[in-house]
């Protein structure tokens, strides 16, 4: 257990900690407001429901166990894989907190009950397990989608570590975070679990978080 624990650093901790706090704050903001604002466009009823999809849509929760511990693990390996870590960890803290407090401000949601089907009698595991995530969302916090900003962001800290460009595994771990982002943010829409106002939404807020945390002058000055 000594040699366990002698790996624990504030890093893991806060991550652990902010991961449950993330968790515990979405469902219960999820059901604060029974007067959400729809999202809904012409475009989305056009994009067919594809239930194959629910497998990257529930993917993305080990890709973010994936992440955090990869992300953690490199920032112990050099100064340069450490200051990448504390950005990363900016640019999702950010974020999230950026939706939460949005989705307090100006609920919105998915109108489920016209534009999902009804899989309660159809068999296979596909849409078993659609149906499970169907019965255990919650009714708010659709814009701006988490599911697509957080995918980003993963895909970001794989691509820019310092650790990975040094090794052999970049030219797998490069294409597969790749691909499995754009699958989960796929998934949001085929598998009618956002919009894609929802997904346009999180790319500005990604594209602006990212120019904060990465360019703007004073981040550069303390050399994180």
């Amino acid at each position: 257990m000594r040699h366990f624990y002698k790996y624990i650093d504030r890093y893991l901790v806060g991550i652990i900690i902010g991961v449950l706090l993330q968790c515990a704050a979405f469902f219960i903001i999820g059901d604060l407001s029974d007067d959400a604002h729809i999202v809904w466009s012409a475009l989305d009823d056009a994009i067919p429901f594809c239930v194959p999809f629910v497998v990257p849509y529930v993917t993305w929760f080990f890709y973010i166990l994936a992440g955090f511990i990869s992300f953690w693990h490199f920032h112990r390996q050099s100064a340069e894989d450490h200051s990448e870590f504390v950005r990363i960890m900016w640019l999702m803290g950010l974020g999230l907190l950026f939706c939460a407090v949005f989705y307090i401000i100006y609920p919105t949601r998915i109108p489920f009950e016209q534009v999902r089907p009804d899989l309660s009698q159809q068999k296979g595991v596909f849409n078993w397990l659609m149906n499970f995530v169907y019965q255990r969302n919650v009714s708010n916090n659709a814009l701006p989608s988490e599911h697509c900003y957080v995918s980003m962001v993963l895909c970001l800290g794989f691509l820019r570590a310092p650790a990975l460009k040094k090794s052999k595994h970049r030219f797998w771990v490069y294409p597969a975070s790749v691909l499995l982002s754009v699958s989960i943010v796929a998934a949001t829409v085929f598998t009618k679990q956002h919009s894609i106002l929802d997904f346009f939404a999180a790319s500005v807020l990604f594209i602006v978080l990212s120019i904060i945390v990465y360019y703007i002058p004073w981040r550069k000055k303390r050399n994180v």
